[in-house]
């Protein structure tokens, strides 16, 4: 049986999951796709699920959230994440299926964006996660602000919306 998704509930849907601070089922064999609205978007990596992940030159172990995010040509997005102290969080942009190879950039909560300026198009995965330094368990609230494009049309959408 086919059913077709349509985009504004998937939206809504990633939206709810996003804002809710709930566990969620979104890994990196399910992210949840990144809404254009909120701005900015708020979650919890408590109740996420705990990876092991190699990636950007580090390795971090803990709860996670994972977003898909589509990129098109000329990108002008930057990201700024932001957790409560003393919680350290980091945000990487990796390869779609969490594909530590494929590194865009990582910034952590302490300050600093991740710029989509030089990223190719394409689909990737936007991890927040335990920071690199941090205990393997550590997890907290997030909140991700979004500046600027994320490249022509604004592709943002979930898997199987092409």
């Amino acid at each position: 049986m086919h059913h077709e998704r349509h985009p504004l509930a998937a939206l809504a849907a990633a939206i709810l999951c996003a804002g809710s601070g709930a566990a969620v089922a979104q890994s990196c064999n399910a992210p949840v796709a990144y809404p254009s609205e909120p701005n900015p978007v708020s979650g919890t990596t408590c109740g996420g699920e705990s990876i092991v992940l190699s990636a950007c030159s580090q390795v971090t172990v803990g709860p996670s959230f994972v977003f898909s995010l589509s990129i098109g040509s000329h990108p002008t997005a930057e990201f700024q994440l932001s957790s409560s102290p003393p919680t350290r969080l980091q945000l990487m942009l990796i390869g779609e299926d969490c594909n530590g190879d494929v590194c865009h950039g990582l910034v952590t909560s302490d300050g600093g964006v991740l710029s989509l300026a030089e990223v190719p198009p394409g689909r990737y995965n936007l991890v927040v996660t335990t920071a690199w330094d941090e205990l393997p368990d550590t997890c907290g609230p997030f909140s991700i602000l979004l500046t600027g494009s994320v490249g022509d049309d604004d592709l943002l959408f979930a898997d199987g919306f092409d």
